[in-house]
C-alpha cells in the first residue's frame, strides 16, 4: 500500500514543473516565431545572392582567362619613350594579376610603378587583348626642351634630364639645343643647370631663336654659361647667359645701324668684354 503522503508529494512535484513550463511558454510572444522565420529567409536569400554573384564573377571577369601572363605595349608609347626597364617593371608587376581588378581598383599602384622609373608618366591605360594577354598604353608629359649631345637626346624637366631615344616622339615640335660633344658619355646631364636654372635657360633660348629667325644651331656651353649661335646666314654669335640676353641682342641692332661693314661680319662676340663693348671678326 502506497503511503498517501508520498503520493501527494509526487503529485505536487509534477504539478509544479508543469506550471513552470506553462508560464515560460506563455511569456514567449507568438509574434516572435514569424519574426525568426523572416530573418532566416532573408539570410537564405542573401546567401543565394552572394553565391550567385560569386559564381557569375568566377565565370566572367574573374575567369582564369583574365589572369595576366603576357603584356604587350602600344607602339605609340614605345615610340615616345623606349625604356626597356620601364616596360619590364610594368610586366613584372602585372603578371598573374587579374586584368579587371588592376584596371578598376589598383590603377594607382600601376601608375606608381611606372613613375618610379619615369616620373613624368601622366597616365596608364590597361586593356584586355586576348586570353591571358593585356595591353598597356602610356601617356607622358612633354619635356620643356631637348638637349642633343652627339647621337644622344635628353628631355629636360624642371632642372632634371632624362635620356630619350633619338627619334622619340616626345621631342617632336620642341626646342632642340646642342651641347658640346665632350658630354656625350654622361648618363645624366643634371649638372648643366648648376649656373643657370632650366626655366631661365628655356626663356633665353626662345628669345635667341625668335631673334635670329630659325638659326642653324644653338649650342649651350654649360660650365661657362655661354651660348654659341650659328645663324641662318652662317654667322657665329656668342652670348653670355649670365647677363641680360635682350640687352646683348640690342648690341647687334646697334651694329646693324651704325657699323658700315656689318654685312661682312662672320663673328660677333658679346660675351668676352663688358656690356658696352663688342668683339667682331670679318
Amino acid at each position: 500500500m502506497v503511503n498517501p503522503i508520498v503520493r501527494q508529494r509526487k503529485r505536487h512535484f509534477w504539478s509544479k514543473k508543469t506550471s513552470i513550463s506553462s508560464k515560460i511558454v506563455r511569456k514567449i510572444p507568438w509574434k516572435f516565431f514569424p519574426l525568426v522565420a523572416k530573418y532566416i529567409w532573408i539570410f537564405v536569400i542573401i546567401l543565394i545572392i552572394v553565391l550567385g554573384i560569386r559564381y557569375i564573377l568566377s565565370t566572367t571577369i574573374l575567369s582564369s582567362q583574365y589572369t595576366i601572363q603576357e603584356v604587350k605595349y602600344d607602339s605609340g608609347s614605345v615610340a615616345a619613350y623606349d625604356n626597356p626597364y620601364l616596360y619590364q617593371s610594368l610586366r613584372d608587376y602585372l603578371k598573374w594579376k587579374n586584368i579587371y581588378l588592376q584596371k578598376y581598383f589598383h590603377k594607382d599602384e600601376l601608375l606608381k610603378v611606372a613613375r618610379e622609373v619615369f616620373p613624368w608618366v601622366l597616365d596608364v591605360e590597361l586593356f584586355y587583348l586576348d586570353n591571358n594577354t593585356a595591353a598597356i598604353r602610356l601617356h607622358f608629359s612633354s619635356p620643356q626642351m631637348v638637349f642633343v649631345v652627339s647621337w644622344y637626346s635628353f628631355g629636360v624637366y624642371d632642372n632634371v634630364t632624362f635620356p630619350l631615344q633619338k627619334n622619340s616622339t616626345l621631342s617632336d615640335n620642341l626646342l632642340h639645343i646642342d651641347l658640346p660633344n665632350y658630354l656625350w658619355n654622361l648618363e645624366s646631364l643634371d649638372g648643366v643647370f648648376f649656373r643657370v636654372p632650366s626655366e631661365v635657360l628655356l626663356n633665353q633660348f626662345y628669345t635667341i631663336k625668335d631673334y635670329f629667325t630659325n638659326p642653324q644651331r644653338i649650342v649651350y656651353l654649360p660650365w661657362s654659361a655661354r651660348v654659341w649661335v650659328t645663324t641662318a646666314d652662317a654667322r657665329n654669335i656668342y652670348i653670355n647667359n649670365l647677363q641680360d640676353v635682350d640687352q646683348q641682342l640690342q648690341k647687334i641692332d646697334r651694329l646693324k645701324r651704325y657699323y658700315s661693314s656689318f654685312d661682312v661680319l662672320r663673328e660677333i662676340d658679346l660675351w668676352s668684354l663688358d656690356q658696352n663693348k663688342i668683339i667682331v671678326k670679318q
